[in-house]
């Protein structure tokens, strides 16, 4: 009975939770391009780094989602 409701009271939490997160990565996004840029290193580059990351880490989740589209067309 009790673990039903943490379970309810953690799915209220869900949405603060993410944005949360989000906050945090946004804040630890800023300290990087700080340091990238106080570095030395230049704006054009930062931002090709920054896209070519992007991607790798986004491409597989989007493969994985679409999985089945691309096997059944």
């Amino acid at each position: 009975m009790a673990g039903g409701r943490v379970r309810a009271v953690a799915e209220g939490y869900k949405p603060c939770t993410a944005m949360v997160a989000a906050q945090c990565i946004f804040a630890a996004m800023t300290l990087w391009v700080k340091a990238a840029l106080t570095g030395g290193m230049s704006p054009m580059v930062f931002v090709v780094y920054r896209q070519a990351v992007a991607t790798l880490v986004l491409a597989p989740a989007a493969i994985i989602a679409n999985r089945y589209d691309l096997i059944d067309p």
